[in-house]
């Protein structure tokens, strides 16, 4: 049986261990109590279970666990409702972001406390996101003209949307240029993956290739040969089609102009009007030659009868 000493002594100790934590030290298996030594002791082990039940409660949560294993104590037990409110509180955080994940941003924050940082911040988090979501459909509906800059070197998602805009903006610009006939402006590739402003670009070199030729052909210059990029490029094959009639056209005259009538322009339709000008012109000319030529040789013939006589 445990002397005064003895249980004083290990009462001590375990309230020493109790206070600093270290539950693995304290051995109740060390001394027999008498029953009034016993009473004190059995509180000492209900409080050691106790604070090893906390341990065990923070060690879920620290883990992830939103689960409340602690046992209750009572209908006043204030340690379990704290735990509990606790739970409570990680469960809404955990549900939150959930639908903050599945980009449900109609959410509102209830702040617990005038110093309650973390729902402060993750309220914070969600504002930004709605803002974000803002500018995107802004943007998504054909508007670059929002001024969207990042909140931070480490906004990742604001720097891209930023960029976007940015680019997005630029290639607006470009292809207004490119509607009222200015085909020198570029937009700046972002990559080697930009194939917005790749496309763009393409398109405007190609109209100016296009505008060059027709240039060309309008200063008389029939040469060179136009090929359409595709089958779907129909202003390349207009334009195929206009220096390849033209062309031809000039050959006819050409001919013509040498004394050939017989020459003739294929007419590449109904209202084909150069052609048929070209046709009619080489046509009336070959007849008004053979007419000369006929006139030429009655006159022939009649000197060579005066002269039998």
């Amino acid at each position: 049986m445990a002397t005064n000493a003895e249980y004083q002594q290990f009462m001590d100790k375990t309230l020493t261990c109790l206070a600093g934590g270290d539950f693995g030290n304290i051995n109740f298996e060390q001394f027999e109590f008498n029953p009034a030594q016993s009473k004190s002791v059995t509180s000492l082990k209900k409080l050691q279970s106790r604070f090893t039940d906390i341990v065990g409660q923070n060690q879920l949560f620290a883990k992830g666990i939103i689960r409340l294993d602690i046992p209750r104590q009572g209908n006043n037990d204030t340690l379990y409702d704290s735990f509990d409110e606790n739970l409570q509180m990680q469960q809404t955080m955990v549900d939150t972001m959930a639908d903050v994940a599945i980009g449900n941003y109609d959410i509102t924050i209830e702040k617990k406390h005038r110093d309650d940082q973390l729902s402060q911040a993750l309220a914070q988090v969600i504002d930004n996101l709605r803002e974000v979501v803002k500018q995107a459909n802004t943007v998504a509906q054909g508007d670059y003209r929002a001024d969207i800059k990042a909140r931070s070197d480490k906004d990742s998602l604001g720097l891209a949307l930023q960029l976007m805009t940015q680019s997005l903006r630029e290639a607006g610009a470009v292809t207004a240029a490119i509607a009222i006939g200015d085909f020198n402006q570029r937009v700046e590739a972002k990559g080697a993956d930009d194939l917005l402003a790749q496309s763009i670009n393409n398109m405007a070199q190609n109209l100016k290739d296009m505008t060059q030729q027709a240039n060309a052909i309008a200063q008389g210059d029939y040469r060179a040969e136009v090929k359409p990029r595709s089958d779907q490029d129909e202003l390349g094959k207009a334009l195929f089609l206009m220096t390849r009639s033209l062309r031809e056209a000039s050959r006819v005259t050409e001919a013509i102009s040498i004394g050939d009538f017989n020459q003739r322009v294929e007419a590449k339709g109904s209202n084909d009007l150069l052609a048929k000008s070209i046709n009619n012109m080489a046509q009336n000319l070959q007849e008004i030659t053979q007419q000369a030529n006929d006139i030429a040789q009655g006159e022939l013939h009649r000197r060579g009868a005066t002269q039998k006589r």
